[in-house]
């Protein structure tokens, strides 16, 4: 359980509303008192006082603003008189750390509402509570006997924090769905990986995950099987208890994946080139051969799935049927030979390469995520890229601009190069470019001026005839800066100075860099 506190306004206006601070232009004022008292009504058990922790108090008035922000409450605001303009505000307070997962770590956060006004002393509270969930890890003596090593993951949108076999603290997360992972090996050396989510979690609650082994007798309670949840609502606890047949563990080691034909996870085709041929290209994922498939997800940021199909099961037939449309392959189990522990699926890819596209004539990847689980919930991701290359003598892409330079973009093959016009006059010739193994050329120009017309393209040495679309920009104009006079610079009520840190390149014209990651470089002035 986590424990709640009170912070206590006291609000004293009756005897100080003629305390105007000059600031407030004579706006008839009040004072705000602020101290934190311990609420004791709920049992509660946190690992510090909220007196001890960094506290940050916002005053927020009626229409959203920030009227004065404290970063420290025991440093800034308590003990001290707070004058304040008469009327409506909020007051929230939270703790100063964020509300990532983090150990022994809660997030303290509050908030209400309260009105300053003349000739009465206003008393209000907050409530400052935790915010988040805590969450417990046990292993039963089962299984510190029967596996050499064990440890296991939590996750959430918050973080992840792993707890190791002799891990006893807690860890704090935000109220969601939380990710359960567990690493078993056993004496023989071999790797099990189970997975568990509980998807309703609520804040200020303490979740306690704890793996038994189970005994031979407990025939209910099978190895995978889901949460045996008990939950003690007079102190807000769940216990979360997770049963494991260590012999239902045989035959059913932690699935992998493996990838043929790519070259560091990527494939690249180009239009014309000779096609893979089949089993030459392949993604191949393992499991236990005494283990079943529950599920291949397969996510996937490519533009030929981007309606309604950029997350699909390969284990699902509606989805199956959908993807076949798009020519995605269907996974097959492929035989690997008698007393293997592992079952072999694949995924032909050869046939799927050539029907995917290339988005406006430029290089285009296709990224696939694949997640596997096994009927353990034994989860394993990897992924694939497949890299489109459009078969064009010469193509110039979109350039990379800022206030003065320009990265110019295109493909050609090994003599290509830039034409680049200014305005009106005639091309000029960018022969110094960088080429790199899949026919990209790039070239930096530098000394470029805002309000100018500049117009490349892309053509090649080897034939005259080879030319890639014109391209037009502009570069922006460099922005001012307000107020980076020192005579402009001025310090606020409370006399702490904001120091204004500018790093400021000067780019003249005419000016040469020297090598930016390979490219080369060129001034048209």
């Amino acid at each position: 359980m986590m424990k709640q506190y009170i912070i206590s306004l006291l609000l004293l206006t009756g005897l100080l509303c003629s305390c105007n601070d000059d600031s407030n232009g004579g706006v008839p004022t009040g004072v705000l008192y602020l101290n934190i008292d311990e609420d004791r009504t709920l049992l509660t058990k946190a690992e510090s006082e909220v007196t001890n922790e960094s506290l940050r108090v916002d005053i927020i008035k009626a229409s959203g603003d920030t009227l004065k922000s404290y970063k420290d409450y025991l440093t800034e605001v308590k003990g001290e008189k707070l004058i304040l303009p008469v009327g409506k505000y909020a007051v929230s307070v939270s703790s100063n750390h964020s509300d990532e997962a983090a150990w022994e770590t809660p997030f303290y956060q509050g908030c209400d509402t309260v009105e300053v006004a003349a000739g009465v002393i206003t008393a209000a509270k907050v409530v400052c509570k935790i915010a988040n969930t805590k969450v417990k890890v046990g292993y039963g003596s089962g299984i510190k006997d029967k596996f050499l090593n064990y440890e296991a993951t939590v996750s959430s949108s918050s973080g992840t924090l792993t707890y190791e076999r002799d891990e006893h603290r807690a860890g704090y997360f935000t109220p969601e769905k939380l990710n359960i992972d567990l690493r078993l090996v056993n004496n023989a050396g071999n790797e099990f990986h189970l997975r568990r989510v509980l998807e309703e979690v609520e804040p200020q609650h303490v979740y306690t995950f704890k793996f038994h082994l189970s005994n031979e007798d407990e025939d209910d309670n099978d190895a995978g099987a889901d949460f045996g949840i008990i939950v003690d609502k007079q102190v807000d606890s769940v216990f979360c208890n997770i049963f494991i047949k260590e012999e239902e563990l045989n035959g059913k080691g932690m699935p992998y994946c493996e990838l043929e034909g790519f070259n560091n996870g990527i494939y690249s085709y180009k239009d014309g080139a000779t096609l893979p041929a089949t089993g030459q290209v392949l993604f191949n994922c393992f499991i236990g051969v005494n283990s079943t498939l529950q599920s291949v997800v397969v996510k996937t940021a490519s533009p030929d799935f981007a309606s309604g199909l950029s997350v699909f099961d390969l284990c699902k037939p509606e989805d199956v049927s959908k993807v076949e449309a798009k020519g995605f392959p269907k996974l097959q189990e492929i035989p690997i030979g008698e007393n293997n522990k592992y079952k072999k699926y694949t995924l032909d890819l050869a046939s799927f390469i050539p029907q995917l596209t290339i988005q406006e004539e430029m290089p285009t990847e296709h990224v696939f995520a694949v997640e596997v689980t096994d009927k353990l919930n034994q989860v394993i991701t990897s992924s694939f890229t497949i890299k489109r290359l459009p078969d064009v003598a010469a193509a110039t892409y979109e350039p990379i601009c800022w206030t003065s330079f320009a990265l110019l973009r295109g493909a050609a093959d090994e003599q290509g190069y830039f034409k680049l016009r200014i305005n009106d006059a005639e091309p000029i010739d960018i022969t110094d470019v960088k080429v790199d193994e899949n026919g990209n050329v790039f070239a930096l120009i530098v000394g470029l001026s805002p309000n100018v017309s500049y117009t490349y393209w892309v053509a090649s040495k080897s034939d005259e005839t080879i030319k890639g679309k014109e391209i037009p920009f502009v570069v922006e104009s460099c922005s001012i800066i307000p107020n980076l006079g020192f005579d402009n610079w001025s310090s606020r009520s409370e006399k702490k100075m904001e120091k204004l840190v500018l790093l400021h390149l000067q780019m003249q014209k005419g000016q040469m860099f020297i090598g930016i990651q390979g490219i080369s470089v060129y001034s048209p002035m």
